[in-house]
């Protein structure tokens, strides 16, 4: 089945920085809602009294332009605005800041995760503020993930020592789910990498309804990299399908991966290559030959961007390096 490209993209608006010009870092990470009238964009250089990183919220106005609503700082030194997330709705904005606290005795970092939601025209925290367990040495936050809601959000933080009892670096994910509107509280048990030096939850991403959630670790012995998706049954996270493997000597899977709303089919970049997954009959089945963007080949450790459209029938794939994003309709390969 042919996969087309898509080429015609028509500038709607150039956004610029308005928190620190030329020293933000502005677009440093963008998320967009489902109708692409809300988006974030992080700045881990802005300035408010120090370089403490923003994420910058904006909503589409009556004349179709974007124009800032809200800022949300940073409370430490360039901690803010690395990675955001914004649900489908386009109410919540998640805002993580890995580097919190800093313990000079093991130089290491522990962080913490906002959740804002708009709602009577304001931008405000709900929920408590969310700390990695024990604080110190526990870097949370990494990658973050949230529902088509803003209800359920997920969690990913890389463990910085051996005394978490899963090995360095190996990797957590937790997911919580929002109760009355005021506590974020944990849905079943955390999720961890198998062994030290994994970096589990790498890639993260969630179904609309936050139910399934795939997961990549990049670091997997001998380095090729996997990736896994769970499910929600009761009251604990259920693997479905078996673990989807990297094919080559190292980071081929679980960088980046995404999912479609109905959590049916899923896109993995590596650092070599982007691969298309469905769910069919109990398992993934591979449904693409990989994308190598015309036989490149890739060395940057950011590996290849990748994001799916809410119904799974457009893929885009891009990288900061070279610059430049392929778009492809994948519809003549979802059954």
């Amino acid at each position: 089945m042919e996969i087309v490209l898509l080429l015609e993209w028509t500038l709607v608006q150039i956004i610029n920085n308005g928190l620190n010009e030329g020293f933000a870092d502005f677009g440093e990470s963008v998320a967009i809602s489902d109708d692409c009238n809300v988006i974030a964009v992080g700045a881990p250089s802005a300035q408010y009294d120090q370089f403490v990183g923003a994420v910058k919220y904006l909503r589409r106005r009556s004349d179709g332009l974007f124009r800032e609503d809200f800022s949300v700082f940073g409370l430490q030194i360039k901690s803010t605005g690395l990675y955001v997330a914004l649900s489908g709705d386009g109410n919540t904005v998640v805002v993580p800041e890995e580097k919190y606290t800093y313990d000079e005795y093991s130089n290491t970092w522990t962080g913490i995760v906002r959740v804002f939601r708009y709602q009577n025209e304001i931008l405000q925290q709900v929920g408590q503020t969310l700390h990695g367990e024990n604080q110190l040495r526990y870097r949370f936050g990494t990658t973050v993930a949230i529902s088509t809601s803003g209800d359920i959000l997920a969690v990913a933080a890389e463990v910085n020592e051996g005394g978490s009892g899963i090995g360095k670096r190996a990797g957590v994910v937790k997911v919580y789910k929002l109760v009355d509107g005021t506590t974020w509280e944990q849905m079943g048990r955390t999720l961890t990498g198998q062994n030290a030096y994994e970096e589990f939850g790498d890639g993260l991403s969630l179904s609309g309804d936050g139910l399934t959630m795939a997961i990549g670790a990049s670091y997997k012995d001998p380095n090729t990299g996997y990736l896994q998706v769970f499910q929600y049954k009761d009251t604990d996270w259920v693997q479905i399908g078996d673990t989807i493997v990297g094919q080559c000597a190292k980071k081929c899977t679980g960088m980046h991966v995404s999912l479609s709303k109905n959590g049916k089919v899923l896109v993995d970049g590596g650092e070599k290559e982007a691969r298309i997954f469905q769910f069919k009959n109990n398992n993934w089945y591979q449904i693409s030959e990989g994308f190598d963007f015309d036989g490149d080949f890739w060395l940057y450790e950011d590996g290849i961007g990748v994001s799916i459209s809410g119904d799974g029938k457009v893929v885009a794939m891009g990288d900061t390096v070279k610059q430049f994003v392929k778009t492809v309709d994948i519809e003549a390969l979802v059954l």
